[in-house]
């Protein structure tokens, strides 16, 4: 027997999609700073390490 949700398929799906939208813009810049990390984490710079230190605490 499976328990009730409290919600419809629909409404759990609708909070997923009004995340999204909500947050938008910031996925974009969030994204590409992981990908600079992970970039700088194969080019040796001297200044990477410190970089993707930097990008690791803000994300």
């Amino acid at each position: 027997m499976r328990p009730e949700l409290p919600f419809t398929r629909e409404q759990f799906f609708a909070v997923f999609g009004e995340y999204n939208d909500a947050v938008w813009p910031a996925q974009t810049v969030l994204s590409a700073l992981a990908l600079a990390a992970l970039v700088l984490i194969f080019v040796r710079w001297t200044w990477s390490e410190a970089a993707v230190a930097v990008v690791l605490a803000f994300l």
